[in-house]
């Protein structure tokens, strides 16, 4: 497909991010349901290889995003801010989605809304985000605790274990809403998966229909840029005419 007509929706960071997280979500889901589930710890080896692997998805679910705000701390700032940006637009968008999920061949376009991520991203994303943050610092505050030589009452314990538990569970059920929609399962969002997990491109055609505005202002910036490599490549200076052959 030419590339004039795709845009460019996801960087290389934004897709390392996302990959990683989803390989060491899923090892962190697998071995944590071996505890409620023996059969799954016997099919690697046992509570040892359990644990290990656990402590190791834990690690590189933790650093890679550490290591992106510490190098691409202005583009985790926008991000964060594009993502909890919220309108009464943004409402709208919302309270029609459920019709449109269920009956999307008979609604013909959903409510206008700003910026790069359509409402239900927003939402979902801001609560990942807080899950994510959750479920780590339940972790590690697991595992340092008594290391820490503090007098720490089993309550405590107690209370991170379910902290950790309950966040395990609202983050699985969100992955499954989003796998369902990003992978295309969904028919109107087929094609995002290009975005994450190949070039992070998306069709205009696709983008038009899931982010209008966003894709609109693309248009408006792939022209701008177009009009400059013709100026700055192509021979052209201001003032001359540029007759078609």
């Amino acid at each position: 497909m030419n590339i004039v007509a795709l845009f460019y929706r996801n960087e290389r960071w934004e897709r390392i991010v996302h990959l990683t997280h989803l390989i060491s979500t899923i090892a962190l889901f697998y071995t944590g349901a071996s505890w409620y589930f023996p059969f799954l710890a016997d099919l690697i080896g046992g509570y040892q290889n359990v644990m290990f692997i656990h402590r190791i998805a834990a690690v590189i679910f933790i650093i890679v995003p550490l290591y992106m705000i510490f190098t691409k701390w202005n583009k985790v700032v926008h991000f964060i801010k594009e993502l909890t940006h919220w309108t009464i637009d943004d409402t709208r968008w919302m309270l029609k989605f459920p019709i449109y999920f269920f009956k999307y061949e008979n609604i013909k376009e959903m409510p206008d809304f700003e910026g790069k991520f359509n409402p239900g991203q927003k939402l979902t994303g801001s609560l990942q985000v807080g899950l994510c943050i959750l479920i780590a610092s339940t972790g590690l505050a697991w595992i340092f605790l008594p290391r820490l030589e503090m007098e720490v009452t089993p309550a405590v314990f107690e209370f991170l274990g379910m902290a950790h538990l309950l966040s395990a569970v609202l983050i699985f059920l969100i992955l499954i809403g989003h796998i369902y929609l990003g992978a295309g399962i969904f028919k109107p969002y087929r094609g995002m998966h290009r975005t994450m997990f190949f070039d992070g491109y998306i069709e205009k055609e696709k983008a038009y229909k899931i982010w209008p505005k966003w894709a609109a202002d693309q248009e408006q910036k792939q022209a701008l840029q177009k009009s400059d490599d013709i100026l700055e490549n192509g021979g052209v200076k201001e003032g001359e005419h540029v007759e078609e052959t």
